[in-house]
C-alpha cells in the first residue's frame, strides 16, 4: 500500500515549481539557512494536507531531505563538478538506503561458527510457503506491462499497485524467514 502522503511528497519533490521555492528559500544567489517556515515548508504542508507543517516550521529536517535541498541549490549555483554526487538530488548515501532483502538474509545466514544457515533452520512446510511467496512476487513483477498504452496516470497507478503487492508479498516472506531463524536461535 502506498500512503497518499508518500505520493504527495514524491509529486512535490519532482515539481519544478517546488524546486524554485527551494531556490528562493535558500536565498538564491545569496547564501542563507533554509527558513523552517519558508515557501517550501508552506507548500509541502499544503500538499500533504497538513498546513500546520509550514505554519509551525515543522517540516521534517531529515538528512535525506536536507541533501535533496542542498543538491538543488548547489546545482543551481553551479557549485561542484558534473558527475559529483553532491549535485544529484536523488542520490542517497549507502547508510541511508534501506537494507535489501538479500542483505537481511545474508545477515540471518551468518552464525558465529559459520555452520548453520537460516534455510537449515526453517521447517520444510514454512520453507515451501516462503518460496511460494517469493515466486508470487516474481510473477507479479513479470506481469507488469511496461509497454502499456493506457494513459500515464492509469499506467503509473497500475505500476505502483503491482509494486506494492510485490513488496507486501516479499515482506511476508522476510518476516517468516526472520521468525523461523529467531525461533531456531540464529541472531
Amino acid at each position: 500500500m502506498v500512503f497518499p502522503e508518500v505520493v504527495a511528497l514524491a509529486e512535490a519533490l519532482l515539481d519544478p515549481a517546488v524546486a524554485e521555492m527551494v531556490w528562493r528559500d535558500s536565498g538564491a544567489e545569496r547564501i542563507r539557512l533554509f527558513p523552517p517556515d519558508g515557501e517550501f515548508a508552506q507548500e509541502l504542508g499544503r500538499r500533504l494536507d497538513r498546513p500546520w507543517l509550514g505554519q509551525a516550521g515543522a517540516v521534517p529536517d531529515s538528512s535525506v531531505l536536507s541533501r535533496w535541498w542542498g543538491a538543488l541549490v548547489r546545482r543551481r549555483r553551479g557549485m561542484g563538478q558534473p558527475g559529483d554526487w553532491g549535485l544529484d538530488p536523488w542520490w542517497i548515501p549507502r547508510e541511508d538506503q534501506p537494507t535489501s532483502v538479500a542483505a537481511q538474509l545474508r545477515t540471518l545466514a551468518q552464525r558465529a561458527d559459520g555452520t548453520i544457515t537460516w534455510r537449515a533452520t526453517v521447517p520444510r512446510p514454512e520453507r515451501t510457503w516462503i518460496n511460494d511467496k517469493i515466486r508470487d512476487a516474481t510473477d507479479l513483477l513479470a506481469s507488469l506491462d511496461l509497454h502499456d498504452t493506457a494513459p500515464l496516470a492509469t499506467a503509473t497507478r497500475q505500476l505502483l499497485d503491482t509494486l506494492n503487492q510485490t513488496i507486501a508479498t516479499l515482506d511476508q516472506a522476510v518476516t517468516a524467514v526472520a521468525s523461523s531463524a529467531q525461533n531456531a536461535g540464529i541472531p
